[in-house]
């Protein structure tokens, strides 16, 4: 959905009759400003990838009030627009287990503690990851949680267990490509080297010699691919 789009549904559900919402997106961005004008509205907008593709469906009157989820950092809305900025940890271990025995039931979770522990770290931790990992145990009542866990510990077939057949934003692997879809062309490269890393932690020195790119550069390069979350 582009921006027009997004003007038009909201116009729409504050009621505006579709005759009155002009056709081109600043005159909807002008109608839509003037609505919110005196009411008290929260707007909330899922899944933004860029400062422009949201900017124009900011309230402009203080009663009202916006919501923004993202993949990435937006630093353009904290420094020119005030946004405060609240980055999600992924859970705490105990957050972990208390997700899985919410989605499979207690039993089975006390059934095999250690298994379940490890099923939450295969996971790292990620809400959905942890929710779709749920749902194929608790669609399969015959298995064990080791089984799910033997499962996670193929590397070539980890994110295909974490994916659900008929829903692709119920898919880790949808999930980290549209942060990796989003990347220009460089830091796409950049991250495919960085894969080339055996370990989980790795120096900007490191990084620069693997990409083949000056240290700075190699910074630079980490620092989108940080705010892009995908590091």
């Amino acid at each position: 959905m582009d921006v027009g789009q997004a003007l038009d549904t909201f116009l729409r559900a504050l009621h505006v009759p579709a005759e009155q919402i002009p056709t081109d997106t600043e005159g909807r961005a002008a109608l839509y400003r003037s609505v919110l004008t005196g009411k008290r509205v929260l707007v909330v907008v899922d899944n933004v990838s860029t400062v422009s593709q949201v900017r124009p469906l900011l309230p402009a009157t203080p009663t009202c009030m916006a919501i923004i989820t993202s993949r990435s950092r937006l630093s353009g809305l904290v420094a020119r627009e005030g946004a405060s900025r609240m980055t999600l940890d992924v859970l705490s271990p105990d957050e972990a287990i208390t997700l899985l025995r919410d989605s499979i039931g207690g039993d089975r979770v006390s059934a095999e503690p250690q298994a379940a522990a490890e099923l939450a770290r295969r996971c790292a931790y990620l809400p959905l990851a942890l929710r779709i990992i749920g749902e194929r145990i608790a669609s399969t009542p015959y298995a064990t949680l080791a089984d799910f866990v033997a499962d996670l510990a193929l590397v070539d077939h980890q994110l295909d267990a974490l994916t659900v057949d008929d829903d692709e934003l119920s898919d880790v692997r949808a999930v980290f490509s549209w942060s990796y879809q989003a990347l220009p062309g460089d830091t796409a490269r950049f991250f495919r080297r960085l894969g080339l890393h055996a370990g989980s932690d790795i120096s900007a020195a490191a990084a620069a010699a693997i990409a083949g790119v000056s240290i700075p550069r190699a910074r630079n390069l980490l620092d989108q691919l940080t705010a892009a979350h995908l590091v």
